[in-house]
């Protein structure tokens, strides 16, 4: 996964969120199940749609700590929005002297939206809830980028 957060605490009207996965990265801990997901018909057909891509269009604080994240996002050639409910976790800065953040999210979706009606042989969707949790590490070299006040600027990496 790779991506970026543009997080601006003191207005989260500012922030953006921009994701890609690699479709092929997706794992259940089953090969043939995985082989099958990222097939061809009804399917996430990672050879003709390598990337998952989720870019917000809107963020919007709701609570102290919380918010929501408006977004499109495209699977197996189709792009819809999703909107995430979002929860702020935390930031700080670590032990090893890098700026990091933290977030969880929730959202739904149907698999149908996206073509994906193959799933439903693996007793997958149509309707599919999905918990994500982030937590970002600022991976400039520039430390006043990352320390800027009230504004937070995180290149994404998966661990």
């Amino acid at each position: 996964m790779i991506g970026e957060i543009l997080f601006d605490k003191d207005d989260v009207t500012r922030s953006t969120v921009a994701v890609e996965i690699a479709t092929a990265s997706v794992d259940t801990l089953e090969a043939n199940r995985d082989a099958e997901l990222q097939g061809g018909n009804g399917f996430l057909n990672a050879a003709a749609f390598p990337k998952i891509t989720f870019k917000s269009t809107g963020i919007e604080r709701t609570g102290d700590k919380t918010g929501r994240i408006r977004g499109n996002l495209a699977m197996a050639g189709t792009t819809k929005p999703v909107t995430l409910d979002a929860i702020f976790d935390g930031e700080g800065v670590s032990e090893d002297g890098l700026m990091r953040v933290g977030f969880s999210a929730t959202g739904a979706l149907n698999t149908n939206d996206f073509g994906l009606t193959g799933l439903r042989t693996l007793n997958i969707g149509p309707e599919l809830d999905f918990t994500i949790e982030v937590e970002a590490i600022d991976l400039s070299l520039e430390p006043a980028r990352a320390s800027a006040p009230g504004r937070i600027t995180v290149p994404l990496r998966a661990d």
